[in-house]
């Protein structure tokens, strides 16, 4: 069936007998289609191919004004597959972790305390006010920064890790020079 209008626009209204103010309405204006519901337009479609989701007024093939919210029981994630590269992902992983992964593989994760993991290495932040500390790498080798101890002197370590994440050997930049 067509449906036309000498109207700017043409609207389709579906409600029953639990549906609010307002109704669903399924509509057209110029070559775009949109859809309403509870009294606010919630999708829209341009003649070009552009998809606003909670925007009327896309500016991309799909775009959205809120945020995304993916929900499973298990891991849950956005797969970006271009035919000829590799296919990247992110989301969550089976222990809560947050993870880029590139065809298939996790480069990046993050834990629920915060340690970033990238590609078997970590990087760890201490958030003591008093002594900040940025180790990379895995035990037995990496860096190991450190802004000031607990005296309050500055300095910087560069070495070797030892099994705690604490620091065994190396360069030592102080502020004595």
């Amino acid at each position: 069936a067509l449906i036309e209008s000498t109207d700017a626009y043409v609207e389709l209204g579906l409600k029953d007998n639990t549906t609010a103010a307002g109704g669903v309405q399924l509509g057209a204006v110029g070559d775009a289609f949109y859809v309403i519901a509870g009294s606010a337009e919630r999708l829209r479609i341009t003649s070009a191919g552009l998809v606003g989701i909670g925007t009327t007024a896309p500016s991309s093939d799909i775009g959205f004004a809120k945020i995304i919210q993916i929900t499973d029981a298990n891991s849950v994630g956005i797969k970006f597959d271009a035919t000829s590269y590799n296919a990247w992902e992110i989301g969550t992983g089976t222990s809560s972790e947050f993870i880029i992964a590139d065809g298939g593989v996790g480069r990046v994760s993050v834990d629920t305390s915060g340690n970033v993991d990238i590609l078997a290495g970590k990087l760890s932040l201490d958030t003591n006010l008093s002594e900040k500390t940025i180790w990379c790498g895995g035990y037995g080798g990496g860096i190991l920064m450190k802004r000031s101890d607990a005296t309050g002197d500055r300095y910087a370590k560069f070495g070797i890790l030892d099994g705690s994440g604490g620091f065994v050997s190396g360069i030592t930049v102080d502020t004595g020079g």
